[in-house]
């Protein structure tokens, strides 16, 4: 098996709206908003931001991401620079994730696509959230016969990561890495470090005050909205808060725990994260299609908007949405459609069951009429004497046309193989780092272009 090595296709950048109103939706009145300028400004200097100087915002978990989440980071500095504001890149480190898994292409002797597992160090305990893992010393594991190009971007990733092994934990050494690689300036903060904002231990005072309230609008928002888990547990008169308690594994926090419990060693859970960002933080927010909403997508952070204007009453910054997808080319000819794929993978089957998909008209007049009967059947025995009776004749087809169902049924193997092969050569999620160099020039040279 070698790894399939090509160009990529692409990019394919989008946006909602154009980059051309984002400006707009900054400059737009924010009624009621939970945020006054002193409180902005002591939130900004402890992040070690300027007060008076706009804050774009984005981020996602620390793992060497697909283009898609890449074009966040790229639109959030150019729009920085457009508009001479701060980008701030967030990293979701107190979720449960394996920073240093890649996936990558192979190509079997016959063709056929595949995805095979990389590593770039060990992987880690399960459950435990990337705040708790140590930085890593690089340690490559690679699929065999791996193309020579793709194992040279993968060494050249696990060489970023060995420059960074003095990082604090693995989060910082992911994101101190992907700046590296990318040669990126955007000031990155830590979910797990956001217990240190005011904002933070005012959210969590007004939930003690009244938790079946905070928890009851939350609900009802995730229910309206979807695409997040519904927060409150049936547990007698106490509450689970949108809040986890971070150590070698995440636990949740209930309101009855959360008075005595030190906040040094709470993160908020994803809605209460944007929250604050958006409350006290930021003036933009830069979501991917999960937590922005696009097209018929709510995107989960609707949910977070509707929950704060239920709960405190307030509105929050404006938020806009970036993706992009970039593929590698990985098709050596013009390959049947996937449909088509999938009709010839059918055909097996359904003559084993038709025997008249092999030319035996009187045998499918035969199956169809024995069909009806068993349907229209109300006595159990009778029933089942026809069913005996189909399953004979079907039995007698097979017997009679041995050679062509085998030959369809290696036709059949062979049109999976290609509809699998076709779903990888389709992928638009390869880590950025498996991209050549060009690709990601080119996704930054239109992302880029949209802000000119």
């Amino acid at each position: 098996m070698t790894s399939a090595s090509a160009p990529a296709i692409g990019p394919v950048v989008r946006f909602e709206p154009e980059p051309s109103a984002w400006s707009q939706l900054t400059n737009q009145p924010i009624n009621n908003r939970a945020l006054t300028d002193e409180r902005a400004s002591a939130t900004r200097l402890k992040l070690g931001l300027e007060p008076n100087k706009p804050v774009v915002m984005s981020g996602h978990q620390p793992t060497l991401w697909h283009p898609g989440i890449l074009a966040k980071r790229l639109a959030l500095s150019a729009y920085a620079r457009a508009h001479n504001a701060q980008a701030v890149w967030l990293v979701v480190d107190q979720d449960a994730v394996d920073p240093w898994a890649i996936d990558v292409p192979i190509r079997s002797e016959s063709g056929s696509l595949s995805v095979r597992a990389a590593r770039l160090a060990p992987e880690p305990k399960d459950g435990t959230p990337v705040c708790a893992l140590p930085a890593a010393s690089p340690s490559l594991q690679l699929p065999e016969s791996l193309d020579a190009s793709i194992r040279d971007r993968l060494e050249r990733a696990a060489a970023a990561l060995g420059a960074h092994t003095d990082a604090p934990h693995s989060a910082a050494q992911i994101e101190r890495s992907s700046a590296h690689l990318l040669g990126d300036d955007a000031r990155a903060i830590y979910a797990s470090s956001l217990h240190q904002l005011p904002v933070f231990d005012r959210l969590l005072d007004t939930m003690l005050e009244d938790p079946a309230r905070c928890a009851h609008a939350y609900n009802s928002a995730v229910r309206m909205h979807g695409g997040a888990r519904q927060l409150a547990l049936d547990n007698g008169d106490d509450w689970e808060l949108p809040v986890w308690k971070l150590s070698s594994q995440r636990t949740p926090v209930f309101a009855s725990e959360l008075v005595s419990m030190e906040r040094s060693a709470l993160a908020p859970k994803a809605l209460l994260m944007t929250a604050l960002l958006r409350l006290e933080v930021c003036d933009l927010f830069i979501h991917g299609t999960g937590g922005g909403a696009t097209g018929s997508n709510l995107g989960y952070d609707r949910a977070t908007e509707a929950w704060i204007s239920e709960w405190l009453g307030g509105t929050l910054a404006p938020s806009v949405v970036v993706t992009a997808d970039v593929r590698l080319d990985l098709s050596e000819e013009q390959q049947p459609s996937e449909r088509e794929l999938q009709r010839t993978a059918n055909r097996a089957h359904t003559a084993q069951h038709n025997p008249g998909q092999l030319g035996d008209d009187a045998g499918q007049r035969v199956k169809i009429e024995l069909v009806r009967a068993i349907g229209a059947a109300t006595d159990r025995h009778e029933r089942s004497a026809l069913y005996r009776k189909l399953h004979k004749l079907l039995a007698e087809h097979r017997s009679q046309h041995p050679g062509e169902i085998e030959s369809l049924d290696t036709e059949a193997r062979l049109a999976r193989a290609r509809v699998a092969s076709a779903q990888v050569a389709a992928k638009r999620d390869w880590s950025f780092v498996v991209y050549p160099q060009e690709s990601i020039d080119s996704l930054r040279s239109a992302v880029g272009a949209a802000f000119r």
